[in-house]
């Protein structure tokens, strides 16, 4: 019967370690794909003033032909005129290095 309950309170040990590695991954991965959207803002807004708002995120492409999946970093940003493409390079440039990432993708937001 002791050696029933010092193998149960293992087991148990067992699973709350596996739970706790499996959080800390979670927490990592949620850690990826979350971005400070306020602190983007007043930065780009130092280059760029007339993005009035903005909003990162991680999303992943899949392929319906040959269910290739890719990641690609988007931001959309909104602003009362198109901004000119030369200055759209050095946005993407900007947050490429800003967020250490290669592939950011813009989309104007056309409805504010």
């Amino acid at each position: 019967m002791k050696g029933d309950i010092l193998n149960e309170i293992r087991s148990s040990d067992n699973e709350l370690n596996q739970k706790d590695v499996r959080i800390v991954q979670l927490e990592k991965e949620l850690a990826k794909n979350t971005f400070d959207n306020k602190k983007l803002l007043k930065g780009a807004n130092i280059l760029f003033p007339s993005i009035t708002a903005l909003s990162v995120s991680s999303q992943s492409l899949v392929n319906s032909r040959d269910s290739i999946i890719s990641r690609v970093t988007a931001v959309i940003y909104s602003t009362p005129r198109e901004i000119p493409e030369g200055d759209k390079d050095k946005l993407r440039s900007w947050l490429n290095e800003r967020l250490s990432v290669t592939n950011v993708e813009l989309y104007r937001n056309n409805t504010t």
